[in-house]
This record gives C-alpha cells, structure tokens and sequence, in this order.
C-alpha cells in the first residue's frame, strides 16, 4: 500500500489527473509484487542475501506476475506494464528483459521510483534526518541510470522537507 500511495503522489505530481488513469496506476501499484506470491516465502523474505538460483527466482518474479495476470480482460495494458516492467533500469540494465529509457512504460518508471524508494526507507527511521538526506543522495545516484531522471527528480522536490511516513 506504501508503493500505491507512493505511485499516486508521484503520478500526480507528473500531471496525471484523470481518475481512472489514477484508478489503474494504483491497481497496479497495489499488483506489482504478485508474482512473488509464486516464489517461496524464504527466498523473498531473505530480501538480498540470495544465492544466484534464488536470485533468478526473484527476478523471474515481474514476468510471472504477468503472466498470471495477462489473461484478465479486466487489467489495463498500463497496469500490465508496471508488474512486468518495475524492475527496468533506464540503463537498460534491469530485468525481466533489459529495456531502457523511453521503451519503459510511463507507469512503469512510476512504479520503479516508488518502489526503490519504499525499499530505501524500509530500514529507515523516519527521526533520523541523516538517513533521510542518505536517501535522497543515493535516490539522486540512480537518477537517470537506474530510474527515470525526470521523475526521481520530481519525487525528490515534492518531500525535499517532508518526507511520506512508512
């Protein structure tokens, strides 16, 4: 639910206004880790301190997700894109196939900043300003290699001085 609030923040403040665009891109927020629900429960919870087959696994996580989901009738193509795509890199060095920059759907990059973000400040306390001003740094690192210039740099303006609560 964080990355879903954390989506719509962003969306928003990348001009998307319309509801049902809004509507989806939460839908897919809220979808964008199902396909974890296909790997085991100890693999995911061991978070990054996986072997090479469990990290396989993982990252075989976007691609099952749509597929399970890629069937429905009832699931936009955008909100196919951001369980699929939210772990593409602007570099093109993500997976699950390795696109880059614009060939990333807009919701997608959405959910990438989101999502590392939430995973940033998972271990965070939200009383430590040094922790928070790390984030922001490391956030900036990954501006433009691994997300979306344009929209880590919107994220980063709207809680320059008020970050979301966790």
């Amino acid at each position: 639910t964080r990355v879903c609030s954390y989506c719509l923040l962003l969306a928003r403040a990348m001009g998307i206004d319309d509801r049902q665009e809004l509507a989806a891109i939460a839908e897919g927020a809220l979808l964008h880790d199902v396909g974890k629900l296909f790997v085991a429960e100890d693999i995911v919870e061991k978070n990054y301190r996986v072997n090479s087959q469990e990290r396989e696994l993982m990252r075989a996580h976007p691609a099952q997700g749509f597929l399970r989901l890629a069937t429905r009738s009832d699931i936009q193509w955008g909100t196919l894109m951001m369980v699929y795509q939210h772990h593409e890199r602007a570099d093109g060095c993500g997976f699950p196939v390795g696109l880059e920059g614009m060939e990333i759907h807009p919701w997608a990059r959405i959910c990438a900043v989101a999502n590392t973000y939430d995973s940033m400040m998972r271990d965070v306390s939200l009383h430590d300003p040094q922790a928070l001003k790390k984030v922001d740094e490391n956030l900036s690192l990954l501006s433009g290699r691994a997300l979306d210039e344009e929209m880590t740099e919107c994220w980063l303006k709207i809680f320059k001085n008020d970050p979301p609560q966790a």
